[in-house]
């Protein structure tokens, strides 16, 4: 009964108190709203107040006087910044850049806009980085706008999850007219499910007026004699030509299509060959000038057009020397191969050939051979690196086909191994074991054959009298299950002797041992705690380990130079060849620094950082990031690094790529001044330094991120 009373008696002054007692809200978060309402209401002054952080907020019972603790501790702060601060969560630096377009006279309405969205399930941290990018959207409408929005999405299935994405994409999202738009596309066709992709895939759509923007553009689909199912699939492919211009991209697009291809027929092809062509522009015609002037004939154009037509959005420049490379390899212009050896080439470029040759020549393939094989099928050097680890460890390592083979007959490489290979491979296998086919026949023909073909010779010729054909073609039977395709009648049934694995099983096998009908294969791989083979436990079975060391993502981190983190990686194992070891093995007799001529042994701890020249220049790269201590020794260095540069936040990232510059920079002076007698002073040193991590964190992508990186940006006179 107190509590009621509690609650009767403050509801009008702090409502959330009504939410308190069941634990609807959590303490802390209620506490920041409390607060932020009083200095609206000026019960509080705007200047923080000291008090025990321990405390929090107490109150008094006779005269409910709060002590708050404010957590900044700086100048006084105007009523909305106090609120994005304990309301909303925001440093205050973010919360004066946010409140100098957001001003509000009370809470209310803000509170209502923090309400919907925790309501939508959008954490403290969501709602904080939603702010930052949209701070006006706690001036938003939450019952005429946040919340009906929310309920539109939520018929669509777009919540949690999804709803988060979207925002995180345009936090301007919740602050559209969702209702029209979705009418709009339900009216033209598109199932629920379609327009929720379509949000998913294209959320920028809600921000234009769809009757006045879209219903021009679907109209004239609908000219072009599509259905409105094929107009649906253009969108849910290419939504963004919705927010093409028609009069000034997609007719022309049109247009020149139908010049090109003649019949509005061929033109509705084109389109549905590539929904890329309402957005080609200029670039288009030039490329289709090239290839008639290579001597394609008109007709083979228009068949590339048709099917092939994204090649042709290459630039006209790149486009030009992609076909004199398929003229200099000796293709011939009248066949469809010169125009699949264009496409090919103008869908990669030269490091993804290198990189896709590397992985051919891993499995023996000469760059004679690949070349052969891309002549043969321009489209060999399309499958992904992936797919050709894939099938050339298939073919080459389960099947002994030899690379050789391989580039006579590419149309392999083109293959699916899970829906094809495989299980064409079980249906041979298992015809083999029982002795239905011999060993002679060509598998690489029998792979290649079409599917009726292979069905017709292979499927219906044999399920009479073996039906388990049947299932191996549906890869019910697994390819390679030799153990039990060797079983009959409760015994061994060998097959011929056709390679020597098999010759070594059979005479491995004990005479008196019989298989256990019962009992199914299963293969174990020991080192594994689970049996199943794995490229870790096979590495950690060969390799020998060694304690794992404290500085390692000191050295390696997100965003490491690679020779940079190379020289710091030996000088952290104290392997860089300083002069202190030269003179142990007896190669100079001189041990003295070469940095600054002085008598001390040049050893890794002298040369970072006793010496007074390399001393000089940590000193400034320490002041560069605001490290307030001067330069320790190496071994310390070490220490004071694995104990104050843990975790990937960029401030972290920067001083160890500092470390890692200046010990870099600072052994390529070293080398500089014995072998090429070069010397920079310690000023220009450090100064270069500087700059090689300056046009480092040119590279990375800072501007962008948060308010403490674009601090970074500013300190490296990068902004």
């Amino acid at each position: 009964m107190v509590h009621k009373k509690f609650d009767r008696k403050y509801e009008n002054v702090v409502p959330e108190v009504v939410e308190a007692h069941p634990g609807k809200i959590h303490f802390l978060k209620l506490l920041r709203r409390i607060q932020a309402r009083f200095i609206f209401k000026g019960l509080l002054p705007t200047r923080p107040v000291a008090s025990t952080k321990a405390y929090g907020l107490s109150f008094s019972t006779s005269s409910l006087k709060p002590t708050l603790d404010c957590s900044i501790s700086t100048c006084p702060q105007s009523p909305t910044v106090s609120y994005l601060v304990n309301s909303c969560g925001l440093s205050l630096e973010s919360a004066i850049s946010a409140s100098k377009n957001l001003q509000f006279g009370t809470t209310d309405q803000p509170d209502s806009v923090l309400t919907i969205l925790e309501s939508i399930g959008l954490g403290e941290s969501h709602i904080r980085n939603l702010i930052i990018k949209r701070p006006v959207i706690l001036l938003a409408d939450a019952n005429k706008t946040l919340k009906p929005n929310v309920e539109v999405f939520g018929s669509l299935g777009i919540s949690g999850t999804d709803l988060l994405k979207l925002l995180t994409k345009d936090p301007r999202f919740l602050e559209v007219d969702a209702h029209s738009t979705v009418e709009f596309f339900s009216a033209y066709g598109f199932t629920t499910e379609q327009i929720c992709m379509l949000t998913m895939k294209h959320p920028q759509l809600y921000w234009y007026n769809a009757p006045r923007n879209f219903k021009p553009k679907m109209e004239y689909f609908k000219s072009l004699g599509f259905s409105d199912a094929e107009i649906v699939q253009i969108l849910l492919y290419v939504p963004y030509v919705l927010g093409r211009s028609l009069e000034n991209t997609i007719i022309p697009s049109v247009q020149f299509i139908k010049r090109i291809v003649g019949t509005d027929e061929n033109v509705l092809k084109a389109i549905k060959a590539s929904y890329r062509i309402f957005d080609l522009g200029k670039v288009h015609e030039p490329n289709i000038a090239i290839l008639i002037n290579h001597g394609v004939p008109k007709p083979l154009v228009l068949k590339f057009i048709t099917s092939r037509s994204r090649s042709l959005v290459l630039n006209t420049h790149r486009f030009t020397e992609v076909v004199e490379e398929v003229d200099k390899l000796g293709f011939d212009p009248t066949s469809m191969l010169y125009l699949l050896a264009v496409n090919s080439l103008a869908t990669i470029n030269k490091s993804l050939w290198e990189r896709k040759s590397g992985v051919y020549r891993s499995f023996g393939m000469s760059e004679d051979q690949i070349l052969s094989a891309f002549i043969r099928q321009p489209m060999f050097m399309l499958t992904s690196e992936k797919k050709i680890r894939k099938l050339m460890g298939f073919f080459v390592n389960e099947l002994k086909i030899s690379p050789s083979v391989i580039s006579k007959t590419p149309k392999l490489m083109l293959l699916s191994l899970e829906k094809r290979l495989v299980p064409r491979c079980s249906v041979l296998q298992l015809l083999m074991s029982k002795g239905a086919i011999e060993g002679d026949f060509s598998l690489v023909h029998a792979l290649e054959m079409t599917h009726k073909k292979f069905e017709e010779r292979y499927v219906i010729e044999y399920q009479n009298v073996i039906p388990e054909v049947v299932e191996a073609r549906q890869g019910k039977i697994p390819f390679q299950a030799n153990v039990s395709s060797l079983i009959h009648n409760g015994g061994w049934k060998w097959p011929r002797d056709r390679n020597r694995i098999m010759r070594e099983i059979k005479d491995f096998t004990p005479e008196g041992f019989l298989p256990d009908v019962s009992m199914e294969d299963s293969v174990i791989w020991i080192p594994s705690k689970n049996g199943i083979f794995s490229m870790k436990s096979a590495w950690n079975t060969i390799r020998r380990a060694l304690p794992a060391q404290e500085w390692c993502k000191v050295v390696w981190f997100k965003g490491h130079v690679p020779r940079w983190a190379f020289i710091l990686w030996m000088a952290m194992q104290i392997r860089l060849n300083t002069k202190d070891r030269l003179s142990l093995w007896g190669i100079v007799s001189d041990a003295s620094c070469v940095l600054c001529d002085c008598d001390p042994v040049e050893s890794h701890n002298y040369l970072f950082f006793d010496c007074c020249y390399s001393n000089a220049v940590w000193t400034e790269v320490l002041r560069r990031n605001h490290v307030g201590r001067a330069p320790m020794r190496w071994d310390d260095e070490k220490e004071w690094f694995n104990l104050h540069s843990k975790g990937d936040s960029m401030r972290k990232c920067v001083l160890k790529l500092s470390l890692a510059a200046a010990i870099y920079c600072i052994w390529r002076e070293h080398n500089a001044r014995i072998f090429q007698h070069k010397r920079l002073d310690p000023g220009s040193l450090a100064a270069s330094v500087c700059n090689s991590i300056r046009d480092t964190l040119l590279s990375w992508r800072l501007l962008d991120s948060s308010q403490g990186n674009k601090d970074i940006c500013k300190e490296w006179s990068i902004l």
